[in-house]
């Protein structure tokens, strides 16, 4: 989405009284707001914004994940075992309940709740990790 600057008719801020609730129509794809905004416009810059959000907890969640895994497959033994059931009680826990939990104690900010939700995440890429770490350690190389 980032190429909401062209793909926007209007800019996401532009007032328009004239075009106060305007139902859909050929120049306003989604109407507009009690203001007279572009609905439309609006949504593709939020759309930015929520994609690079996106994008940062996959690359937080993916690196740490990455690292804890391969970690276990090299280590192995009670370390392997002690971070694959954290991994587990991690996993059985709802997901929602444990971010928003998370971002409570961490605080009320932006980057708290991203953090919340890539910590959440972690065990997905944990497990990833640790089986392709095994499966290449087992491996027999020439």
């Amino acid at each position: 989405m980032m190429a909401a600057p062209l793909l926007a008719p209007y800019p996401p801020d532009n007032i328009s009284l004239a075009a106060r609730l305007a139902a859909p129509s050929p120049q306003h794809l989604f109407g507009t707001d009690e203001v007279g905004r572009d609905l439309f416009s609006r949504v593709l810059f939020g759309a930015r914004a929520s994609c690079g959000i996106a994008f940062a907890i996959v690359i937080i969640s993916t690196f740490i994940g990455s690292i804890i895994g391969c970690l276990s497959g090299v280590v192995g033994g009670i370390v392997d075992t002690a971070i694959m059931r954290l991994m587990d009680v991690f996993l059985a826990l709802p997901a929602l309940i444990l971010a928003m939990a998370l971002a409570a104690a961490l605080g009320p900010s932006l980057f708290n709740a991203m953090l919340a939700v890539a910590v959440v995440r972690v065990p997905a890429y944990v497990r990833l990790a640790r089986g392709q770490t095994l499966s290449l350690r087992n491996r027999t190389y020439v």
